[in-house]
């Protein structure tokens, strides 16, 4: 696979002075690329030469993708900021077991905060003791949160959830999920070249799957804090993409709405937390469609044509219900 030189470029100064690049720009070919060979089989040959270890990491990627897309519905939970309260934390998951019991589940996606202090071992032993049921019969992809970005926090976090990088990514049935860390490998307001060059890929290979899935820490807006920067610069190739559904915690409450450029989001930090009363502190363009200050999950239910959700409080009593659409792969 190709990796543009300026992709990185985008996502820092061209982000950070706020420029009229258009997206799209990191995905066209040189000029080069376009010229009609002479001799189309000479041509053939020496692209086959030419092959990369990256380009066929990226085929058998694909690959992967189109082998796990044979169950025609995927299902997840979604459960964030689960720190601070062991009680409410137990009780939100036993709701999930209950729910996984009947109808299961492929994966649940943990939008970050698991323990109030990160570098604290005994918390994060009382995480397990709460989460360690579900886990084994659930994976669990974990963003990595404020509460856990120093150091002893990260490699308390990789250890637990047996990751080598805190940025990762899955495609699991219908759903390809990138899992973003803008808490640490970010450089001014964009991802660190490291990650930008791994989330250039990631783009690419999210456009090939049915639903494409983004989640992070802190979202582009908050409704208690004020949202994260990085995360509004990223919206537009995250559109340009054809991202389905982007996924955030950090606010501890319930929100759904769709951002600037009209992708889905959803904020679920209602996992044990002290909740927040909502608050606007955006001004940003987005619609907000429902907030709620609940603690809660998410349960939903993925197929080629939409996305189906259901927030659940504490009670097991449902505070929402939508259906998102899912764009055509590119």
């Amino acid at each position: 696979m190709r990796i543009y030189p300026y992709f990185f470029c985008f996502l820092t100064s061209c982000f950070l002075n706020q420029s009229q690049t258009d997206p799209l720009e990191i995905f066209e070919p040189d000029e080069s690329e376009l010229e009609q060979p002479q001799n189309a089989e000479e041509e053939l040959e020496n692209e086959e030469d030419e092959i990369t270890i990256e380009e066929i990491e990226e085929i058998k990627e694909i690959e992967e993708i189109e082998a796990n897309i044979s169950e025609e519905i995927t299902r997840f939970f979604i459960v964030g900021d689960t720190r601070g309260n062991s009680d409410r934390h137990t009780r939100i998951v036993e709701q999930m077991m209950s729910i996984a019991a009947e109808t299961p589940h492929d994966f649940y996606l943990h939008t970050g905060d698991f323990v109030s202090r990160g570098a604290n071992r005994r918390e994060w032993r009382s995480f397990v003791e709460i989460e360690g049921e579900l886990m084994a019969q659930i994976p669990i992809l974990p963003v990595l949160g404020n509460h856990e970005r120093y150091p002893r926090g990260v490699a308390n976090f990789l250890s637990t959830f047996g990751l080598e990088e805190t940025f990762h990514s899955q495609t699991i049935g219908l759903v390809h999920i990138v899992t973003l860390d803008l808490e640490t490998h970010i450089q001014g307001h964009a991802p660190d070249e490291e990650q930008a060059t791994w989330l250039e890929q990631q783009l690419l290979i999210g456009q090939n799957a049915p639903v494409f899935i983004v989640q992070l820490h802190q979202g582009p807006y908050g409704f208690h804090h004020s949202g994260d920067p990085t995360a509004r610069r990223l919206l537009p190739a995250f559109a340009d993409a054809g991202v389905d559904l982007l996924i955030s915690g950090h606010d501890h409450l319930y929100a759904r709405g769709l951002t600037e450029n009209e992708i889905p989001f959803l904020i679920s930090g209602g996992g044990s937390a002290h909740l927040y009363s909502p608050e606007e502190r955006n001004h940003h363009e987005y619609e907000l469609q429902t907030i709620i200050s609940a603690y809660h999950f998410i349960d939903l239910a993925v197929t080629r044509e939409n996305i189906q959700l259901r927030a659940i409080d504490i009670e097991g009593e449902i505070i929402d219900e939508h259906t998102f659409p899912v764009q055509d792969p590119f």
